[in-house]
Order: structure tokens, then sequence, then C-alpha cells
């Protein structure tokens, strides 16, 4: 059979041994992919989904990954190089494959002196479609690497083997020598050949099965077995190929391997489901007597399902809990190939750990237990019972279980390096949370054994062999220690506090999980409280606090540490302090007295206020003096805030507030490194409050907290906030200007220093602009450059105190080639009785707007989609017709590249990837919404045309509710420079800028970086754009509603934002006319009664006509007055604390007043079906008919206090502007001010802030003025 993988991304976690950037995960063997995995970054599993074809030339054992394909290493002597060894590599697959930067081939399997001990990397490297790739030595002609420096390629032994790896992953292995030796690294069984003395012998892979010698086909046979797949060559026969060799097709011979058992679940007490490799033969696979089922119960029928051939569903008798064996045999292939018979063992019901581990790999089992790890590893998770322990491998299970949690799992048992895990998961049940987590088994060195792997033990008074710091966060460690009965391996987890922490000099407690590495058990802490657990003291009776964090809600605990900061409250004051393990707070009048450096011991409770972890009720406390040195601070980076640091001192170097003026109480401000933010949170009290915030980098100490989800830094003083040294940039520099080949760029400094930018394109500086008279005011215009581009650049100053410099920011040039047409669309009716022009588009076909940009794509399209799929079968398949619109823009030559919410795959995303389209899901776990974008790039990766670059935002979800229920608006803007900001938002995402994505370094959620341009000008319109969460988006928000002078209309499916509400509650109060619309308004924390309560006129959506949600995210901000900065507020962004903070989200702010008044239409009209009775314009169309000519009436009422109405008529489409004057001839309001069609309006004047006087109305059109007298009596 001819296998077309279809690559479901479930929610899995990371490959075991880092699996990394532009690897060939894409691409892997059936049967291999089964025993490797991504344990890094978040990287979604492949896991094993078939779509099964049967042509009549179908290919059996064919890898799908890059394959060792020729081995030479009989170049001569240990002793002579150079001499003609090498390793070819073959890709058997149909794409050009880069080598990431951890792609090593190694030699020898270890990593000692020997001359054939040795690693060289393949970073970087290209080997093209059915191509080849060259590592030989000095002898090799035409190689694409060369062995390291003095380095061969053995002949026997135990280092007669290579590998090819990412990270430690072994992608393939081959392995040779007469008699097998103990340590040689082979896939299967090795090769043997039939000697080792003679020279320029090799070893070649076949390209079929039955392959005895080289031909004209590719190397691409792999059944895992070295010893079947290999065949010797002598010294005429040897030919090594390059990159830049011929290429070879892999062989299409016919398939004689008959089908395998991936997965067996069981579905109910009479239902177990079986899936193949490949589609299976409907009679024998529907053959009740194929499956003999043992154990209690029998196999009543067989279904081989019709939309997933390789499945089968088998209906049983009761099974009663226990475990069960199935025999299966006589199953063929649609080829006619019979199965070997399998057998596999499962367990219908609970049953213990140690049963279910002796069961062994590949059968199905169903247990519960206890966590003792959940995300410490990032992936996998360990829950033990009373008999045993056993690993979970599920990335969301990972960051969803806590220590303490009991849950049910269910899945197959899989062992991966020697570690017996539950892999897939195909079931879990939460069943209690906040217990103890188990207390750890105490052992020795001698306890690491098969017995207690994956439980929580502890070995005591253990000396790890190693000095100084635990290795970097970059990659996990190992490390020898030993007891009194021996040594053992203590690996590092680099997603633990644990890397760059110091490495204790003495022998400590060490407490940690069993993990099982090749036959290797080692002991892995959780965290830096692991090593060095304490044994009390004689009369001891404290904990260290790292555990005590542990602890769940109402724990009695008694703690012993040092007093870091007395934060100041009204009533109780918040006390911090910090042990050798860890920080935490106190809560308690009792503690009200203590100073900064008292040494203290509390009794109290565990407790937690809005997720910061407290010791409350505090019963007893001991003070042993004062006056005690503090803690260093940790020094962190502004994303490392986290957990493990809570309540801890902690250090930012070389961070600047993203505010400026003087601190206020009760109040959050932001640091930023230039690319991340993090919260510092002034609380009343402050002895910082009033004083001048920072305007240059600082070093900023404190005490880390965290509010909700959100870490914060609190100083403590004024001396926390340490100045660095030069001229000081004082806030962020600005891009404010912007050119097709360039931009200016102006900040200020504290005291003068010298104008330097350094800029380049991408993330790169490559090159600077430099003055050096030394001044307090900076520019810098930078020009030369391409439109339409992304350019990185950072402001530095320096005078004799030294260097300043900004974080790193982004602009991106114009691109006049692009139209900058701006297209907005409604899919529900816009009231186009107001009069406005240009008039919305109502009543749209969102669909079909979309697959005409679908269809004139010519180079790429990319699409951020929180949803894709038709739900509602009654409804128009409106995503099936976009995804087969999408795959014939792939057939055609589009490259077309996907991000997905992490969700279901839906069955149009799985056409997608069957199609070969790339799909990515989000691979952080989300607190909110998730990937919750709804954006498409066209043709925004084609640099060379700036007429065809079109981006697609708004509120619209690609499904049928969305599209023909819920009310939707969608933004198609065709400009160049935007695409470049949004694909580069989009890149980020996807991990890659290629074709492929990189869940390695791929960003989603708070991981993301600040890192694209925040405006252009998009045919002469001003357009921001913000992307949550790393954008503050929500800030922005506050800021644009705040330059509202007359009007702010807003329509939400969801308002739970403070700072905005308050900033309307402030404009209504200042005048403005706000009003509003909120479709959710009983969501928690909604702030819906809030603003009804202020007097806005905001109403819950109606649904007499919109049948779905009211799913819109837009703000309007002066709609009817040109001089006030029109704008509007879209995008996917909810006004929410989830979107603002760990959603990815997307929100532009369009500055146009035609936009803005094409959104009020829509407004109007919706505001009016919810029950709104307020005039929604400070116009109002009053007739359809044409007047004959242009006319002003007198005011009405006249005199008046404190409005009164105007009504104006014109009689051709154009622009109107109707303004009042005082008698001094001042500009005191503005009427109207936009173009209108034909008709008569009425426009009312509002003159509650004005004084009592005579006033002039005039109405100005063209060449005619008309004028029009007011009184306002007060």
């Amino acid at each position: 059979m001819l296998y077309f993988f279809v690559l479901t991304f479930l929610d899995r976690g990371f490959w075991r041994q880092r699996l990394r950037t532009g690897s060939f995960f894409h691409q892997f063997h059936k049967l291999k992919v089964q025993r490797m995995r991504y344990r890094n970054s978040l990287f979604p599993f492949l896991f094993l989904s078939l779509s099964l074809f049967a042509p009549p030339a179908v290919i059996s054992q064919l890898a799908n990954h890059v394959v060792i394909s020729e081995v030479a290493p009989m170049g001569g002597s240990s002793s002579v190089y150079n001499s003609g060894e090498f390793i070819e590599l073959y890709n058997p697959t149909g794409s050009d494959i880069i080598f990431g930067a951890n792609v090593t081939i190694v030699s020898g399997n270890t990593s000692g002196t020997n001359t054939a001990e040795w690693t060289l990397s393949l970073s970087g490297k290209t080997i093209p479609a059915f191509g080849f790739l060259l590592v030989g030595d000095g002898g090799v002609a035409g190689r694409d690497a060369s062995f390291p420096s003095s380095k061969n390629l053995a002949n026997s032994g135990i280092r007669s083997c290579v590998q090819l790896r990412d990270g430690v992953i072994v992608i393939d292995a081959f392995g040779w020598d007469p008699v097998l030796a103990p340590t040689l690294a082979n896939e299967g069984a090795r090769f043997a050949p039939s000697s080792t003395s003679s020279t320029k012998k090799s070893f070649e892979r076949k390209s079929s099965s039955s392959s005895i010698g080289p031909d004209l086909f590719g190397n691409g046979y792999d059944t895992n077995e070295n010893s079947t797949d290999f065949f010797e060559n002598d010294s005429t026969h040897d030919n090594p190929q390059s990159s830049v060799s011929p290429t070879e097709s892999p062989f299409t011979g016919p398939d004689t391997v008959g089908p395998v058992i991936l997965t067996l679940q069981v579905l109910s007490a009479t239902s177990v489901q079986l899936q193949f490799n490949e589609a299976l033969d409907s009679l024998s696979s529907s053959t009740a007597a194929n499956y003999a089922l043992t154990g209690g119960a029998s196999v009543i029928s067989a279904q081989r399902q019709q939309a997933n051939q390789s499945r089968v569903v088998l209906t049983t008798t009761v099974m009663a809990n226990g475990v069960y064996s199935i025999d299966v045999s006589a199953v063929k292939d649609t080829a006619g190939n019979i199965m070997a018979a399998q057998n596999r063992q499962y367990s219908y019901g609970v049953i213990s750990i140690a049963t279910a581990r002796s069961l062994g790999e590949g059968n199905t089992v169903r247990v519960r237990g206890r966590v003792t790890v959940g995300a410490e590893f990032a992936s996998p998770a360990y829950i033990q019972d009373s008999t045993a322990g056993i690993a979970v491998f599920n990335t969301t299970f990972s960051t969803r279980a806590k220590p303490g949690d009991d849950w049910e799992v269910a899945g197959s048992l899989k062992s991966f390096n020697g570690l017996l895990e539950i892999d897939p998961l195909t079931d879990s049940l939460l069943i209690s949370t906040g217990n103890a987590p188990p207390a750890p088994l105490l052992i020795t060195s001698e306890g690491l054994t098969e017995a207690d792997e994956a439980r929580l033990v502890r070995i005591n008074k253990a000396k790890i062999n190693a000095l100084g710091s635990f290795g970097p966060n970059t990659a996990d460690s190992t490390y020898v220690a030993g007891d009194a009965s021996g040594v053992f391996e203590m690996r590092v987890d680099r997603n633990t506090n644990i890397p760059n922490a110091p490495i204790p000099t003495d022998s400590v407690n060490i407490v940690g999980i069993v993990n099982d590495f090749l036959g290797t058990y080692r002991l892995m802490p959780r965290s830096y409280a692991d090593i060095g657990v304490n044994d009390p003291v004689p009369g001891q009776d404290w904990t260290d606090i790292a555990v005590a964090r542990n602890y769940s809600a109402g724990t009695p605990v008694r703690v012993r540490a040092i007093v870091t900061f007395n934060q100041t409250n009204a009533t109780t004051n918040t006390i911090f302090i910090q042990d050798a393990t860890g920080g935490i707070a106190l809560f308690s009048t009792a503690t009200n007295a203590l100073q900064i450096g008292d040494s203290v011991q509390v009794y109290g409770a565990m407790g937690s206020f809005n997720n910061l972890a407290e010791i409350v009720n505090i019963d007893t406390l001991w003070t042993f003096g004062s006056g005690h040195p503090l803690p260093e601070p940790r020094v962190l980076g502004v994303t490392q805030a986290s957990e493990a640091f809570e309540g801890m001192l902690v250090k930012f170097h070389a961070v600047r507030f993203m505010e400026s003026g003087s601190f206020a109480g009760n109040t959050t401000y932001h640091l930023t490194n230039g690319t991340s933010s993090l919260d510092v949170r002034i609380p009343n009290l402050s002895p910082v409050i009033g004083t001048v915030i920072p305007a240059g980098a600082i070093d900023a100490v404190g005490v880390l907290g965290q509010f909700q989800s959100t870490y914060q830094l609190t100083p403590r003083s004024t001396g926390d906030l340490i100045g660095l040294p030069g001229p000081q940039i004082s806030g962020t520099p600005v891009v404010d200007t912007l050119f097709d080949d360039g931009f200016r760029i102006r900040w200020n400094t504290v005291t003068a220093g010298t104008t330097k930018l350094l800029f380049g394109p991408g993330e790169n500086f490559t090159d600077s602009l430099e003055t050096t008279a030394e001044v307090t005011e900076h520019s810098m215009t930078v020009t030369g450059l391409r439109p339409g581009r992304i350019y990185a650049y950072q402001s530095v100053s320096s005078n004799s105190s030294g260097v300043s410099d900004a974080g790193k920011g982004y602009a991106v040039t114009t691109s006049s080639g692009s139209s900058g047409q701006i297209s907005v669309y409604f899919n529900y009716s816009v009231d186009t009785t107001m009069g406005l022009a240009e008039r919305a588009q109502g009543n749209v076909d969102l669909g079909g707007k979309i697959l005409e940009r679908i269809a004139a794509a010519t180079k790429s399209i990319d699409m951020a989609l929180y949803s894709f799929g038709d739900f509602n079968a009654s409804a128009p398949d409106i995503v099936g017709r976009v995804a087969d619109s999408l795959i014939a823009a792939k057939n055609r030559g589009v490259k077309v590249r996907m991000v997905f919410h992490d969700r279901t795959t839906t069955p149009e995303v799985n056409a997608l990837m069957s199609a070969g389209i790339p799909v990515l899901k989000r691979t952080v776990v989300s607190t909110g919404s998730g990937m919750h974008n709804k954006f498409w790039v066209f043709d925004g990766r084609d640099t060379l045309n700036a007429a065809d670059d079109w981006v697609v935002t708004g509120s619209w979800n690609m499904t049928d509710e969305g599209t023909y229920r819920d009310g939707q608006n969608a933004v198609f803007v065709q400009d160049q420079s935007l695409a470049a900001m949004y694909t580069k938002e989009f890149e980020e995402m996807f991990g890659s800028f290629t074709d492929t994505p990189n869940a390695g370094a791929a960003r989603f959620g708070p991981t993301k970086r600040n890192d694209t341009p925040h405006w252009t000008m998009v045919g002469g319109t001003k357009v921001e754009v913000y992307f949550s969460p790393s954008d503050r988006t929500s800030a922005n928000i506050t800021r644009s509603a705040a330059t509202a002078n007359y009007n702010l209309f807003f329509g939400l499916l969801t308002f739970t934002r403070d700072e905005i509400a308050a900033e309307l509650i402030a404009r209504k109060n200042a005048g403005v006319i706000v009003r509003g619309i909120v479709d959710n308004t009983n969501d928690s924390g909604s702030d819906f009664s809030i603003l009804q309560g202020a007097g806005i006129d905001v109403l819950s959506a109606g649904h007499g006509v919109v049948l779905g949600q009211f799913h819109h995210k837009y703000g309007i901000v002066d709609p009817f007055h040109d001089e006030s900065d029109p704008m509007v507020i879209t995008g996917s962004h909810n006004w929410s604390s989830s979107a603002d903070g760990d959603n990815d989200e997307n929100t532009v702010i369009i500055h146009s007043g035609s936009l803005a008044r094409q959104f009020v239409e829509e407004f109007s009209k919706r505001y009016a079906e919810s029950g709104g009775a307020g005039a929604v314009l400070g116009v109002e169309r009053l007739k359809e008919s044409i007047p004959s000519s242009y006319t002003l009436s007198s005011p009405y009422p006249n005199p008046f206090n404190p409005a009164t109405s105007v009504e104006f008529s014109v009689p051709v489409a154009s622009h109107v502007r109707v303004i009042v004057y005082d008698v001094l001839g001042r500009e005191v309001a503005t009427l109207a001010d936009g173009r209108f069609e034909p008709g008569t309006f009425r426009a009312v004047w509002d003159a509650s802030r004005s004084a009592s006087g005579m006033y002039v109305v005039v109405m100005q059109a063209g060449d005619q003025r008309i004028m029009s007298k007011a009184v306002l009596v007060k």
C-alpha cells in the first residue's frame, strides 16, 4: 500500500530527547514513529492516523525520514586517517530538508576519546528531495561535511556504529560487527559483515526487500532491522554520493508486508477498538473468529469501519473488571497480505499500577494514582499508587495534573528508552485535588531498580561529584552522585528551576523520580528544593518553605526563615519570608510588627490569595533576633518570572519602565527588556509613591508576587530601582515617520549623550548611523531601505559616564506599490438610512469573499484560525468549500500554511493535512481561549509584488455558525507592509519561516515576544496593530478610547477589562456620548453592570435578527468628526482578561472616519434591535427624498438649555461641515463633519458644557455657506 500519512496534531508533549528546529519531524517511518517523540518546547506530537489509498503499484517498508544510506568504515588501520571512509545519508521524501541546530552524526555511541568516538554537527545542511548528503574524511572527494580532525570509523568492536541524531533522539542507527558487542548502537539486530579485514569495504542500505546489491533506486528500505536492511559492498562497488549527485527515486515495488496493530482502545464494557497501520480487507477484518478473546469474555462480532478502513470495532460479551488477552490472526490488508499473529492484553476497569506494569508494552490499561510530577519535567507526568508508579506521556495531562491530585487514566503501555509509560493517553478523569503529595520512599543507590521505576524516592547523604553550578537550562544534564551503597546517575531536567543553581558541596538528601534510560536507572529531582532536603536536627520540627508550598490549603505548617519585606497595608500587612529553599507570604495581624532582617518561626495554615501562596491563621510566632543578612536576590530574565521564584527576592537587569511620570499607589506599571514585559505593582502606602518613575535603564529588585495568573514585582523602596550608567534613555524610542525606503526615530536622554542607531532587516543589526554631538533630544532618519519590509533597530547614546541603550525595536517601511484598499464587510444588515458616505456593506457572504481571495492567491496563504470546521449539518458547508479551495491552491503551487488552536482536529483540518498542508496547533496550554486569532495573509511571502498582498482580519470564525448565524465583521486590507507585520506574527507561532512548522521554536501565549512593528500607513491611513498577549493590547485600546471627544460606541461579545471600563466612564463623565452592546453580560467579572451603574447606555445584545452570538469585538471613536482623529478598533480580541493575558489575538486600530462611519451603520442597526432609544448619531437622517438646494434651519428650541437641534439639507453627495461658533468667532462644537449622501438631516448640539450667550451655527458645503443663530440661556 502507498501510505499517505495524516499527521494528526494531538496534544502531545515533547520528543523524549529533543528533536529541534528544522528537523525532519514532519516525515517518519510508519513504524519508527512509534518509538520517537519530541520532548522540547511543547511540540505537538505527530500521532499516527492513516488515510489509505491503493494504486496499482504500492510501496513496502519505505522510510519517510532521512536514513543512513551507506557506511564505509574500512578505510585503513586506526593510525591512518583521510583514507576514504564515509557516511552517506539519503532523503527518500519529496521535500528538501534543512537540518536543525541539534542534528548530528555520532560515531561510536560513547563520549570517550578514541579516534572512532566523535560527534559532528549537520546544522544548516540541506539534503535534497530524493538526494544525498555525504560526510567523509579527507580522502573522500565531493563531501558535504568532513569528519572531525584525526577521527575515523571503527572497523569492528563496541564502537563500530554510527547514529543520525537530533539532540539525543536517535533518528537512524547502523551498527556492524561480526560478533555482537554489548554497547553497539544499532536498529534491531546489528549487521554482521563477512569480515572486517578488507579495506574500502562499505555497507549499503537496500532499496527494497529483494535488493542484493546496488541498483538505480534510492536506498529507502527500512524495517528497523540492520541485519536485513543492509548488504555488503566490496571496494569496487562503494559509491559515495553527495548533495550534488543525481537524485534517485525510491523503489516502487509490491507490498509484501501484512498489517500491524497500532493501538487498542476499550470503548465500553462490550466494545473494543483496534487501530491497524493500513487499510484492511473487509471480509477478514470483519470475521469475529479472527479475534480470540480470553479472560472471561468473548468476541460476538467484528466490524471494519467504512470511514477509517484501518480501524475495527469488536462487540464483546460483557466484560467485568479485570485483565483480558486477545489474539488476532488471519487479518489481511487490501493487497492480500496476511498479518503475523499478534497478542494484546488490556484491562477493563481500574487495576493496580503494579498489575498494569506486569502486562508490558503494547497493552491497554486503566489505573488510578496520585500525581508526583505534573509539568515539572514538561512531559511526561508521573503518578503512583500504593503498589507502583508509572509515567503518563501527554502534554495536556502534564499541565493539568498537579502534585497531590488523584487521577484515573487509561491508554496503551509503551516503553520509551526503557521507561514504561501510558502513551497514548485515551482517557483521563480528575478524582480529587489538594491531597498531600505521596511521601518519598527511602532507598539507597542500590534501590534504583525496575521495581521503583517512576516512583518518588529519596536517597540520603548523597554526594554529587561536581563543583560550581548545575548546567544551563538549554539542555538536560547528568551528574554522578554516590551514597554509602554505591554510585548512581542524577538527571537534571532543563525545565525545572535547578539549572544554574549552585551544586551542594557537602552530602545532601535528594528526592526525585526514578527514571529509566536504556537500562540505566536515574534519579530526577523535580526542583531545587528536592536537592538538599534536610534531615531535622534533634528537636527540629519546621518544614522547608519549598516543601510547604506544595501543601494544600488548610494544611498546618511550621517554617523558619528571614523576613525580606514588610508590605504595609491599611490593616493587615503582607510579610514575605525566605529560607534556603524558597519564599512565601505571611498574612496575619500577628506579623505586622516584623521588620526586614528578622529571623522568625511561624506556625499557621497554608492558604492562597489570588494564587499567591501564603501562610494564614498564624497561631504562633517566634523571633530569633533582628538585623540578619538577607538572601541575595535571584537574578532572572523578564520571561523567567514563575512559580519557582514566587515569594523570593529577585532582580531583573537592564530593564526600563514603559510608563513615565510619578508612581501612584494601588497601580500596576510595566518593566520591559525590549521584547517582553513584567508587571510591577505599587501597593498603597508604598514608600515609592510620589517618586519619579526612572526614565532610563535600571536594575529592578523586589519580591516576586502573583495576582491571579500574572507574576508581578513589588519593589520595597526606591533603593530597589537602581539606575545604570550612561546618559539614560528616557521612555521608549518612538518611530514617528515612515517612508517607502526608511523611517525616522526619536528619543530623549536624561543627560546629554551621542546619537547612534543600529538597524538591519529582520532581527539583525547590519548597519548603523551615528553623530557624536552630545544632546538630550535625539533623532535619526534611515533611508535606502526596501519598501514593505520589517527592520530591527536599537537606539544607543553614550557619554563619559557610560553607554545607554534601549531594547530592540521594530519598524516597517511603507509600500506605495500597494493600493491601500481597505474593505469592511458585515454578515448582517446595516443601517443605510443614516446617510453616511461611504455606505457600509451589509448582508455580505463572508465565505464567498474569502473564497475569492484564495482563488486569487498566486504565491502563499498563511492563516491563523481559532476555528475551522462545520458543526451544523443544516447550514451550508462553507468550511468544506474553503478547505477544497485551499487544497486546490496548494496543488497549483501556492504555499499554504496554517496555525490552529489546540483543539480536536476537525475533518476539514484533517483534509488539509492529508493534502500536505502543514498545520501547527498551539503548543502552550491555555487558561483562556488559546490561539484565538482569525487572520489570513495572502501572498505575503512574495516580496516582489506589492499589489497582491492582502490581510484579512476581524471577528469572523471560520465555521458555519460563525459565517451564517453569529454577527461578524471582516476587514480586507491590500498592503504589503501590513502583510509583512502579520506574516512575522504568524511565523512566530509557526516557529519557522519555511514551509515546515517547528514546534520547538514556536511561541504562543505568554511565551510570545513583542517583536512586531505597531503601525504603518496604508494608502495614507494610519493603521495600528497589536498582537496579544505580548503587546499590551488592552492598554492600547484604553489609550485609543481616551482620545474620544464626542462619541464612543462599542459592540462586544464580552467585556471584563476594568481599566477599559474605567476609561469609558471617564469619557462619559467628560461629556462624550458613550453607547454600547454586549452579548455575554453574565460572564465572570463582566463590567456590564458597572457600566450601566455609571450611567452608560450599554445594552444586552438583541437576538431578534442576529440568530447566533453577537460576536463582534469593535470600538468606534468620534466617527462624525474627522478633525478628532476618528478610528475603529476591531480584530479577534475580546475586551477580556484572557484575551489580554493568555490568548493569541490580533487587534487593528484604523484611523479613518470613513471606516468608523461604516462601523457606525452596523452598530446603529444592532443598537436599535437591542432596544436602544438614543440617537446614535450627532447627525440623524430624516428624509430619503432629494432636496433641491442646501439649507440650514433655525435651531429648535431657541432659546434652549442645554440642547438644541438644527436640520440641514444636501442636494448632492458632498462633504458637509456644521460648526458652532461663539460671538468672538471661536469654534465651540462640530455638529457634522463628513461626506453625506443627498437627503435631509438633523444635528443635535448638547451645550451643557458651554456658557450662556449667543452662538452662530454655520453650515459649509463646497462654496456654500449658511448661518443661523442660537441663544443658550442657563
